[in-house]
């Protein structure tokens, strides 16, 4: 059984980097793909849980968008709140790690999606999504 759990982690942690790496915006657009839309974004934020990956780095950080605009994100074992809004079709919010307003594109794809800074040619992390607050963030 624990030979299980191991290979399944190790096969798990192998395939991430496949899932995204670094990516060009303009590698994105070649696929056809387009920022997630206002509209989606307002059907996909409120109440539920992003997870910015980089599997290169071995970083996944969970990110509650609650309603009303405030967002939890757990980095290094502390949750810190700030706020969110929407701003067309970017996802605006306070970054706790740059200490400034951040506007973001996010795109969903088969197996995944991409977060990408507003201005920024890459786009630095990948980006999953659950149902809800599964991490418990701000209770």
């Amino acid at each position: 059984m624990l030979m299980r759990v191991l290979i399944a982690g190790l096969a798990g942690m192998l395939l991430q980097p496949l899932v995204f790496a670094q990516t060009a915006v303009s590698d994105l657009e070649a696929r056809g793909l387009k920022p997630l839309s206002e509209a989606e974004l307002r059907a996909l934020l409120p109440g539920n849980t992003l997870y910015r990956v980089n599997a290169a780095k071995g970083i996944k950080v969970p990110l509650f968008y609650a309603q009303g605009g405030k967002r939890y994100v757990r980095l290094r074992g502390e949750v810190l709140e700030s706020a969110w809004r929407i701003e067309g079709d970017r996802v605006c919010e306070y970054s706790v790690v740059l200490k400034r307003d951040v506007c973001r594109s996010l795109y969903r794809f088969e197996g995944g999606g991409a977060v990408c800074d507003a201005g920024r040619p890459v786009c630095d992390y990948g980006l999953e999504w659950a149902a809800g607050n599964p991490e418990g963030l701000g209770q």
